[in-house]
């Protein structure tokens, strides 16, 4: 999907989305998703994601996340998230990532 499709999709578009196609999106890709858009994505296209691709996220999308969202990842891929990105998660956006305490300070 070109990038100018990307970024006209609403969040209802998005979240019709398999993960099947959104493993198709760049980092680029991502990185242009706007926080209303970022709304859209189910908890299981979400946990779809790879570390990479959330690695794109801005942190306006970041402030975005549910924690339905946040809570379907993997440890493996919330390695993906840069200290900027961790930093930016709210402590009730902390507490629903499947993470244990001595692992989140080691990605900081």
């Amino acid at each position: 999907m070109p990038l100018s499709q990307i970024k006209a999709l609403t969040a209802a578009e998005l979240a019709s989305l398999t993960p099947a196609q959104l493993a198709g999106f760049s980092a680029a890709d991502i990185a242009a998703l706007t926080a209303r858009q970022v709304t859209g994505f189910t908890p299981s296209q979400f946990g779809a994601l790879t570390a990479a691709q959330l690695g794109a996220f801005s942190i306006a999308d970041i402030y975005a996340f549910s924690n339905a969202q946040l809570g379907s990842l993997s440890g493996a891929q919330i390695a993906g998230f840069s200290a900027a990105q961790i930093n930016a998660l709210s402590p009730t956006q902390l507490g629903s990532l499947n993470i244990n305490y001595n692992s989140m300070l080691a990605l900081l």
